[in-house]
């Protein structure tokens, strides 16, 4: 005799899993390639300070918010702010530079002030910002991303800068496990909210939270890590500046001539790029 287990559904999982969000692809080709990044996947970014972790996740916010017309792809976006580092500072630079750079492609098309004002503010109606302060609010954040994606059916990525930020502050409390467990417990709780939509998470990360095992992707018996992983780091300190000191998303001077490498790994393999960090982001070589 055999045995058959049903699982009940709710109407609000049944909605969440039938929906069809927009899609990500051209996000960035050359670092998530064509089709860009798929539903579900955890992207990692990590690094030392001042290599650019978080000026590249907000690249990918202002690619993704900005309407087609002016080089976007024009789906909404939740970026959970656990940093302050100005991110919308930076975030209207790094959308007046894709306009840019996308109308420089486009023959006939010409960037005036009205038009960029105009295009900005259209885009930031996409981008919900939740600022968080301390662990508690970051865990309500969390557990309350699965109403809000519900109520959102046109946001395709959630992104959290940085995901371990008060790792410290909480450790002085005791208590705590190692840092490993410690970031693995918050993805827990991220991807159970997640789950059940069909967004991409990218979420930022300090290279010393280092992982107690050599690989963090999901395998069959992990079903907590990242599906690619994206380190971040300085290749030559040349004539660096005091722009290469900074902090946070803070862009550095267009003078600097530091140059960075970024290194992905995915369950496809490796690859990897160098860039420079000045007024328009990461600009690659």
């Amino acid at each position: 005799m055999m045995d058959y287990q049903i699982k009940a559904e709710s109407g609000r999982q049944l909605l969440a899993r039938l929906s069809t969000r927009p899609g990500l692809g051209g996000l960035d080709e050359r670092l998530l390639g064509p089709a860009g990044p798929l539903p579900h996947d955890v992207i990692e970014i990590t690094g030392e300070p001042s290599v650019g972790k978080s000026v590249l996740a907000l690249q990918w916010v202002a690619r993704a918010i900005l309407s087609p017309p002016r080089g976007g792809l024009g789906v909404e976006v939740l970026l959970i702010d656990a940093d302050h580092h100005q991110p919308l500072f930076v975030l209207v630079r790094l959308l007046q530079s894709c306009m840019k750079a996308f109308m420089s492609k486009t023959p006939g098309l010409r960037l005036n002030s009205s038009l960029v004002e105009t295009s900005i503010k259209d885009a930031l109606k996409r981008l919900t910002i939740v600022s968080v302060y301390d662990s508690t609010n970051l865990y309500t954040a969390l557990l309350g991303l699965d109403m809000m994606l519900l109520s959102k059916p046109q946001m395709s990525m959630v992104v959290i800068d940085s995901l371990p930020a008060f790792y410290w502050s909480d450790r002085l409390s005791g208590g705590l496990p190692h840092m490993d467990s410690y970031l693995k417990r918050l993805l827990t709780v991220l991807q159970n909210s997640t789950k059940q939509h069909k967004v991409t998470v990218v979420f930022t990360r300090p290279s010393h939270f280092q992982s107690a095992v050599p690989s963090r992707f999901r395998s069959k018996d992990d079903t907590v890590g990242s599906t690619r992983l994206i380190t971040l780091s300085r290749v030559d300190d040349a004539n660096t500046g005091e722009s290469s000191k900074g902090s946070g998303t803070s862009l550095p001077r267009q003078n600097c001539q530091s140059t960075f490498c970024a290194v992905i790994r995915s369950a496809y393999g490796q690859s990897s790029h160098k860039y420079l960090i000045n007024k328009d982001g990461l600009t690659w070589l």
